[in-house]
């Protein structure tokens, strides 16, 4: 009986003084995101059909053709320029990083 005490009251001095010496302490590090510039967070203007009268003419929709091109080119190099900043702040770690 003394014996299974012993060891009962041994086990419980070992677990207190495990528990005890754990000095680790957890830090929560904010995550830090990229400061996107500007110009990327600006809408892509909308270019309107030039209409001289009640129909699109030919020509119109010619001149029409190049603003829409330019608009979604304008559009496909934000897009470029965010996939840019995201692959740098992945291989950053989430570290802030200006652009």
């Amino acid at each position: 009986m003394i014996c299974r005490v012993t060891a009962a009251l041994s086990c419980l001095c070992l677990l207190l003084l495990n528990v005890a010496c754990s000095t680790v302490q957890r830090v929560t590090v904010p995550a830090q995101c990229l400061a996107l510039p500007a110009e990327i967070l600006q809408p892509t203007p909308v270019p309107y059909p030039p209409l001289s009268g009640e129909h699109l003419t030919y020509g119109e929709a010619v001149i029409w053709a190049d603003a829409l091109l330019d608009a979604l080119d304008s559009a496909n190099k934000d897009k470029a320029a965010v996939v840019t900043l995201e692959k740098r702040r992945t291989q950053t770690g989430g570290e802030h990083v200006k652009g």
